[in-house]
């Protein structure tokens, strides 16, 4: 591990948190999810990515908390990778579902049975609106 970052927006628990009623804990995930986590991760990558004198094209491996296809298919766009760079996050997504933040780790193992090379970067987001990532360096 080479540098992390963290970026929380609590105003935005209404949207992406938890909520208590009735005696209970429950989950909020609105519809708006897909639209606003994307730009989070991707400017909490950018910052980290910045800080280490690197960019977006100098990463060779990918893995996002897969949270669903769209917040896969926004971060890819926000951070304008290629569809090879979340096949891992895809891949879990398919094979384990969205299993929270946690999912970053299936990826993850996915990658590594890869043999990666090179830098990598790991996010996830939860509650919220947390975001957090991490810079990784893989040597062979």
């Amino acid at each position: 591990v080479i540098d992390f970052e963290s970026r929380f927006r609590g105003d935005l628990m209404h949207l992406l948190g938890y909520k208590w009623e009735n005696g209970m804990l429950k989950v909020v995930l609105s519809r708006e999810v897909p639209k606003i986590v994307p730009p989070l991760v991707a400017k909490c990558v950018r910052v980290m990515l910045e800080r280490n004198s690197l960019e977006v094209k100098d990463i060779k491996n990918w893995v996002f908390h897969s949270g669903g296809v769209s917040i896969i298919d926004g971060i890819k766009g926000e951070l304008g990778v290629s569809e090879e760079d979340v096949k891992w996050s895809r891949r879990a997504l398919e094979s384990f579902g969205n299993c929270s933040s946690a999912t970053v780790g299936l990826a993850a193992e996915l990658m590594q049975a890869d043999n990666p090379c090179g830098y990598a970067v790991a996010a996830v987001m939860g509650a919220g609106a947390a975001v957090d990532s991490a810079l990784l360096r893989y040597r062979r």
